[in-house]
């Protein structure tokens, strides 16, 4: 049997010009301006290689950084199973003390945070949920500057579009920088 290797090396190349608008978006987002990216492209040309690399610069520079991915579900695939990975980064790195007291209200989307809060109370009203999210971020990026990355967004369900849409809009002052 032939042995296949597979060459990988840690320089980026041929991406400088999109590595320096990622984090000029993060300077844009550390000087209170509300910044959203888009990133799209071909399968294969490096997007999964150059957020990696802006991850990595993000967090040398003490940036939150939460990601979650989209699923390969189809148009009724799982509703916000990104901002649940993203959740779940956050409840992994800083413990349930990171959802200051709501944690009974985020327990509808973490099991793990223990009891839900009221039947419906987040399942009914999705406006909740979506100011509960919000405030969230915000929160944290008062307390320091916040990256969220959703990948493949092409495949996001419904409800993670409109989350996402809510939070770009409602964006305040906050430096907060949601790369999609």
């Amino acid at each position: 049997d032939p042995v296949t290797a597979r060459a990988t090396s840690s320089v980026l190349v041929g991406r400088d010009a999109d590595l320096a608008a990622l984090r000029d978006a993060l300077k844009r987002a550390r000087s209170d301006e509300p910044t959203t990216v888009l990133l799209g492209g071909e399968a294969g040309i490096g997007k999964t290689r150059l957020v990696e690399e802006f991850r990595r610069h993000a967090l040398g520079e003490g940036v939150r950084v939460l990601t979650g991915q989209c699923l390969e579900l189809g148009e009724e695939g799982l509703p916000f199973a990104p901002f649940v990975a993203a959740l779940r980064d956050l409840l992994r790195g800083d413990g349930p003390a990171a959802f200051d007291g709501h944690e009974h209200e985020f327990a509808r989307l973490l099991p793990e945070l223990g009891p839900a809060g009221p039947e419906g109370l987040v399942d009914a009203n999705r406006g909740y949920l979506f100011e509960l999210v919000a405030g969230l971020f915000g929160r944290l990026a008062r307390e320091r500057p916040l990256v969220l990355i959703v990948e493949d967004l092409h495949w996001a369900d419904r409800s993670t579009r409109d989350l996402i849409a809510f939070l770009i809009r409602s964006a305040r002052t906050a430096p907060v920088l949601p790369p999609v």
